[in-house]
């Protein structure tokens, strides 16, 4: 009985082991292809993230800078996704009519900021990973004069390849943010946690010294 009980447990464990695997497995992200495997009709370009991008900048009057990071994915018509390679990722920038006039620059990995208002930019996948990491720039003063992101602009993405192709944008959103600020903001933090350790010392004390009583 002993020399089953002994062999039963490492096979519970194995059996516990190769279903965490296969959990794994099933939201691992799938093997990355070439572009050229994902013509049009096996299934649709897509590019991710297409969200806002915000700009900063220390004051009203400094350099506005932000990142973005993106990833071309081929949706196919199975109902698979996969990441994709070797593709060119082409991306421009609008001044918003409503907002103050801005000018754009954008910069890729291993490049130099060029313009970019109404120009398409090519980027390359400078770490070939997959991923394409850009920034866009704006030394136009006056885009924000506080912490509240604000809308002055917007970018469009757009790559192609094997007769498939795929646009995507979203909007620039420029903001004031300050290390002084945060750094308030902690010491805020960190005084208010201090006030409620003293609060909850003098509480007890006094609570002590009823009970004495």
């Amino acid at each position: 009985m002993r020399s089953s009980k002994l062999t039963s447990a490492p096979r519970l464990m194995l059996v516990m082991i190769a279903l965490t695997a296969m959990a794994f497995v099933g939201v691992a992200p799938a093997h990355a292809i070439d572009i050229s495997a994902c013509p049009s009709t096996v299934g649709r370009l897509e590019i991710r993230p297409d969200e806002d991008i915000v700009i900063t900048a220390p004051d009203p009057d400094g350099t506005y800078v932000g990142t973005q990071a993106v990833r071309i994915y081929c949706l196919k018509y199975n109902g698979t996704e996969e990441p994709v390679t070797g593709g060119i990722l082409q991306v421009m920038t609008l001044d918003d009519p409503a907002a103050p006039i801005a000018e754009f620059e954008i910069m890729g990995e291993g490049a130099a900021y060029v313009p970019s208002n109404l120009v398409m930019v090519a980027l390359t996948d400078a770490n070939q990973d997959g991923y394409f990491t850009f920034s866009v720039r704006s030394n136009t003063d006056d885009l924000a004069a506080g912490p509240e992101p604000v809308d002055v602009g917007a970018y469009l993405q757009f790559t192609f390849g094997n007769q498939n192709s795929t646009s995507e944008g979203a909007n620039i959103l420029a903001a004031i943010h300050t290390p002084e600020l945060s750094s308030m903001a902690l010491f805020g933090t960190g005084a208010t946690g201090m006030l409620g350790f003293a609060i909850a010392g003098l509480r007890n004390r006094r609570r002590a010294k009823s009970q004495a009583r």
